[in-house]
Order: C-alpha cells, then structure tokens, then sequence
C-alpha cells in the first residue's frame, strides 16, 4: 500500500482514562501488525484529543470531526471500519458515547466499540461481536446522569 501511517498512542488525560485505553489501543494494533505484518496502513489510528481550545479550533479548520472512533479499519474490499477502544471500569461522558455511537452508525461501512483484544479479533475475524454503537445508545438513553462507567455488561 503507498501510504504508511504511524501509529502512536494518545496522550495520557488527567483522570488516567486515556492512558489506560492508549495501552489497549496499543495492544490491539501491535498485535494486528504481528499477525498481518503485510496489511501495513489497513488499521490506523485517529487522535481526536486535544489541549486548548486555540488547538481545537485549528484541527476543526483542518478536518477534525467529534466522534470519529480512536481506530479505522480497510477491509480487504477497501471498505472502511470504525473501532471505537474503550477500557472496562472507566468512565465517559453520556454526550460523547452519543457522538461516536452516532458517527459509527452512520459513517463507516461498519462500526463497533470495543474493549478488549479478543473482542477486536471477534470483530475483524467474523465481522460479529463487539458493541454495537445502535444498542449503546438505547443503553445510554436510560442513563440518568452525565457520565457511565464502561463494564463489560453487554
């Protein structure tokens, strides 16, 4: 494939979180590129974080879109996959799981949340298991409060 894209992991966030799914991000792309070493650049990583509201407003002029999912997927027909990486036991905004449950439903070819190396493989392998971001959201529609804890309740 003519493009090569490197993969680093997010920057840690206060709370932890992003740290603790950084290190599975990471894990599931060194392990894909271990099994698959000749699909370099079909599983990438997009890092939507961001420190200022000054850096926010620049990567919004240059094509940043709240939602899009930490990990894109090419399938061997080029179709393109959205894996949203979230580690069990921490906890999210309502607002924006809604986003992502929103853009995964309706951007890519197809879209999941996912929050562990097997349940990654499940998804690549079989185009079946992880979470599916349209039952996420009437999950989050019975949510009281403005944040949920991410557990392995599905």
């Amino acid at each position: 494939m003519g493009i090569e894209i490197i993969v680093q992991p997010a920057p840690p966030t206060s709370n932890g979180k992003g740290k603790i799914e950084a290190k599975l991000q990471s894990e599931i792309v060194r392990a894909y590129s271990v099994k698959y070493p000749n699909k370099r650049g079909t599983l990438f990583g997009t890092f939507q974080e961001v420190s200022s509201q000054v850096q926010g407003s620049q990567r919004l002029s240059l094509g940043l879109v709240a939602g899009v999912s930490d990990l894109l997927y090419v399938d061997e027909h080029g179709r393109l996959w959205g894996l949203e990486v979230k580690a069990r036991g921490t906890i999210h905004k309502v607002s924006h799981l809604i986003k992502q449950a929103e853009w995964l439903s309706s951007i890519p070819y197809r879209g999941f949340f996912v929050d562990s190396v097997d349940m990654f493989w499940e998804v690549i392998e079989t185009g079946e298991g992880g979470i599916c971001p349209q039952r996420l959201l009437q999950k989050l529609k019975n949510i009281k409060g403005s944040s949920f804890l991410w557990e392995n309740i599905w």
